[in-house]
């Protein structure tokens, strides 16, 4: 199992209604047909609510936060899976509650079904608020940027429609052509927006992008749906070939099918900035979740000294940052003095633009002023302590599979300022010109606070010049 299983208690939260209005969307069509070429292969990794007899996964942010539906005692209710703790959502005096996507800030958008009829809710701060189209039967949604921006679809007359709700405004989205649009499924951040649309016999997928529609249609297939797009604009749906619901991904202008092995139909639903890619599948007379990608396993992008700079004259911090989210275990990052004795990290984690950043600092009798201590250092990330969202271990070396480990050597010497290795000429001009206490006319630089007490002065000069 992926993650933890354990069901908070349910939370009381309130009721909204939220006044809104429609504007007509009146955009010109373009048809666009985009080419097949093949795609690296998929992982994939199930997920089920404890107790549930049924499971379905709908949305994802890039935090890797999950949503979706579950049925327990034949009832149907929305979940939020954070951390590895699942938490229920049921909207107040609804008789069925889902959960369809969510955003960076947690904001989720869902439905609920209360007298028959439903509605679609956004959920934020605790606090439930309904959001229903003027004059629809019905309303649900399937989408949410981190803007708040929701799309989804509604009933009016009998006739289904997509829809987006900005700001308190609800836009139609009407693919022109079609006998109806079926749905808005999903809005990334640049606010292009992707669904499906009828036409007599068939249904295609659509991408409306600066006012204009594309169609998304798997090559050879019975009928497509685009349900997903991520800010890089690549698009997970469904498509309906021999009978069969499978998934599939366009990227680049190309399509990849893919299944759950052994499922009888593959539905996915969204896709987030890393590449992880929501949805359910078929088995066992049931529906799960899974969680899947296309990409290699996680690698580091990169290890920065400091703040980058090339100076080495203090060392107070390592930066690594990975291609994607990943948790490790405590010993994932091992740092060694030339003699092979180490030396002690802490770790502070933090996610940005679907990346984990791991800042390491130091602690020990030989750390002055917060800086290592002069010599020569190798920094060892452990692949096989360091995991993606699949599980999947680091591919520390680089070599496209899992595991291997990253080792990235560098050095401290006060008084280094460039950071060629020695302390010399060069290096003494610039400490000069930092000479004084911080805010002074010299122009302080903290590196060369060997002691760290606010200013460059004699003692520091003779440590410097013990160095030279």
């Amino acid at each position: 199992m992926l993650f933890r299983s354990m069901v908070r208690p349910e939370r009381a939260r309130r009721l909204l209604t939220v006044n809104s209005r429609c504007r007509l969307c009146t955009v010109p069509l373009r048809i666009d047909r985009l080419e097949t070429r093949e795609l690296p292969a998929f992982t994939f990794s199930a997920i089920d609510v404890p107790g549930a007899t049924m499971t379905d996964i709908n949305g994802i942010n890039d935090l890797g936060q999950i949503v979706g539906t579950y049925t327990s005692s034949g009832i149907t209710r929305g979940f939020l899976l954070s951390d590895g703790d699942y938490t229920t959502l049921d909207v107040p005096g609804a008789s069925s509650t889902s959960a369809w996507d969510i955003n960076d800030a947690g904001q989720i958008a869902g439905s609920y079904v209360v007298g028959g009829v439903t509605h679609a809710f956004l959920f934020s701060d605790g606090a439930y608020a309904t959001i229903d189209v003027p004059g629809a039967s019905r309303t649900m949604p399937r989408g949410i940027n981190d803007a708040g921006a929701i799309v989804g679809e509604y009933t009016a007359a009998g006739i289904l429609h997509g829809y987006l709700w900005e700001g308190g405004v609800l836009t139609t989205i009407d693919v022109p052509g079609a006998s109806f649009t079926s749905y808005a499924s999903e809005i990334n951040n640049a606010g292009d927006t992707v669904g499906r649309f009828d036409i007599p016999g068939t249904n295609s997928g659509f991408l409306l992008k600066d006012g204009n529609y594309t169609t998304i249609n798997f090559p050879g297939a019975a009928s497509s749906a685009a349900l997903g797009i991520n800010s890089a604009g690549e698009i997970i749906g469904g498509h309906t070939t021999g009978g069969v619901r499978h998934g599939f991904l366009l990227n680049d202008g190309g399509y990849t099918s893919f299944d759950v092995p052994g499922s009888t139909f593959t539905t996915p639903r969204k896709i987030n900035d890393s590449g992880l890619i929501v949805g359910g599948y078929g088995s066992g007379g049931t529906t799960h979740g899974f969680i899947a990608t296309a990409r290699s396993p996680v690698m580091i992008e990169g290890i920065v000294v400091n703040d980058g700079s090339e100076q080495r004259s203090m060392v107070r911090s390592l930066t690594v940052t990975f291609d994607s989210l990943v948790n490790f275990d405590s010993n994932a990052f091992e740092l060694k003095r030339q003699d092979g004795s180490l030396v002690a990290l802490s770790v502070a984690t933090s996610n940005l633009n679907a990346r984990t950043v791991a800042h390491l600092t130091f602690s020990g009798l030989d750390i002055l002023g917060g800086s290592l201590a002069d010599g020569n250092y190798s920094l060892t990330v452990h692949g096989d302590l360091i995991y993606d969202a699949l599980g999947r271990s680091l591919d520390g070396d680089g070599d496209g599979a899992e595991g291997g480990d990253r080792v990235a050597g560098f050095h401290r010497e006060f008084g280094d300022a460039d950071g060629d290795g020695d302390t010399d000429q060069t290096d003494f001009q610039s400490f000069l010109a930092s000479f004084g206490p911080i805010g002074g006319p010299s122009g302080y630089l903290w590196y060369f606070d060997f002691d760290a007490d606010g200013e460059v002065d004699g003692l520091d000069i003779a440590q410097f010049n013990q160095r030279r």
